[in-house]
């Protein structure tokens, strides 16, 4: 093919409404999507549940794709890593309560809540009056919602 004709050829398929792309081979795969078991999806989900550990969508997320158990495996891999790290402590402390040690839970919140201010303070207030309930510890509940008022 001629230089002039290789030059042409775009801009008249382009102005005769076709397209100058190539079509892709059927082998190749260019999609977005991925298994929600993906690594690097759910690296991604459990960093970010980490930086924000009350969130529920990637919390739901995780628990769906790679199940209880091994949700509960990374968050104990990532405490290994960080011990003193605030998001793994109290994702350490929801596996806790999901996985039914809801007395274990509430302890480990009631060291954390001692730690921190502001609003991560509300909600692992929150959280461990949850944990007590679910424990049926109700004089602490009473107790923690009178000083509270």
């Amino acid at each position: 093919m001629s230089l002039t004709r290789r030059a042409v050829a775009p801009v008249l398929a382009l102005a005769l409404g076709g397209s100058v792309a190539s079509p892709a081979h059927a082998g190749d795969d260019w999609s977005l999507e991925r298994s929600s078991s993906d690594p690097a999806l759910v690296s991604a989900r459990l960093a970010k549940l980490r930086r924000n550990p009350f969130d529920s969508r990637h919390w739901g997320a995780l628990r769906k794709s790679i199940g209880l158990q091994g949700l509960a495996k990374k968050i104990a891999a990532g405490r290994a890593r960080s011990p003193s790290d605030q998001g793994w402590r109290i994702l350490e402390a929801r596996m806790d309560l999901a996985q039914g040690r809801a007395g274990e839970a509430a302890d480990k919140l009631a060291a954390l809540q001692l730690a921190t201010t502001g609003k991560r303070s509300t909600q692992i207030f929150e959280m461990r009056v949850q944990a007590l309930e679910s424990a049926a510890d109700w004089g602490t509940v009473v107790g923690l919602l009178e000083r509270r008022a």
